[in-house]
């Protein structure tokens, strides 16, 4: 019978597989903001930006699962001794990690959207790796996803509470060739109406004209018409939509 051989690592193989690793994940990352920017993708646009996002949850894990096996045969008696020392250390911590890659990967949680969930109910103001912040009226609420699965929760259709809203918009000039999402950002940066504890996403829209998405946060309700009437002095006409 042979012996079995097992494959030890170096710090040098694992020094490099760290950059390839990663120089991956920057890449995926860069093709995400690039699709969301494509409108010559037309109706692949959003499938395709979805399946990018989804390609990221799964990469994420990958990554950590893999340097971890390389990290351990370096020195499998002492490393994999630590490794399971930080393994109970932080149980929850990977609990809430491994659920997050689960809810995020087959569920709408997404910043902007309404959520209830037990005796709390208000807007998601952060998608985190452990897990969410929750605006509701009373307060900012973190929770773990961990409790998402253990209690459950519901995404609640119609209008948005707290000041978010989704404003669809478009230039009033169809001809005019910029780089509307990064110009509009640069406009809301200084707008006194948007709260800057979120910042405002902007999502460029396959369509016959040039149009945007935004979420938006803002200071107060009563805010609404002033942003209307300054989107308007942009050049843009703004249309309130529901987030769903």
């Amino acid at each position: 019978m042979e012996p079995v051989v097992i494959k030890q690592f170096t710090w040098i193989n694992f020094g490099m597989a760290a950059l390839l690793l990663f120089l991956v994940f920057l890449l995926l990352q860069f093709l995400h903001r690039i699709v969301g920017r494509a409108l010559f993708l037309g109706r692949y646009q959003f499938p395709l930006k979805a399946g990018i996002h989804r390609l990221l949850l799964v990469y994420e894990p990958l990554v950590l699962f893999i340097l971890t096996g390389i990290f351990v045969f370096i020195n499998p008696a002492l490393h994999g001794f630590l490794f399971l020392i930080l393994l109970l250390g932080g149980f929850y911590q990977l609990r809430d990690y491994v659920s997050g890659r689960l809810v995020l990967g087959t569920r709408g949680l997404s910043t902007g959207k309404k959520l209830k969930t037990n005796h709390l109910q208000g807007i998601i103001t952060n998608v985190g790796r452990l897990g969410l912040e929750l605006q509701t009226t009373d307060g900012l609420h973190f929770i773990p996803y961990r409790q998402l699965t253990a209690r459950g929760y519901t995404l609640v259709s119609g209008q948005e509470i707290g000041g978010f809203h989704q404003i669809v918009l478009q230039p009033k000039d169809k001809d005019l060739k910029k780089d509307h999402v990064n110009h509009l950002m640069n406009l809301m940066a200084t707008t006194p109406y948007v709260d800057i504890n979120y910042r405002p996403e902007l999502v460029a829209v396959a369509a016959p004209d040039p149009t945007i998405k935004a979420r938006i946060l803002l200071k107060e309700e009563s805010h609404l018409p002033q942003l209307l009437a300054l989107i308007d002095d942009w050049g843009y006409d703004g249309q309130v939509t529901n987030l769903v």
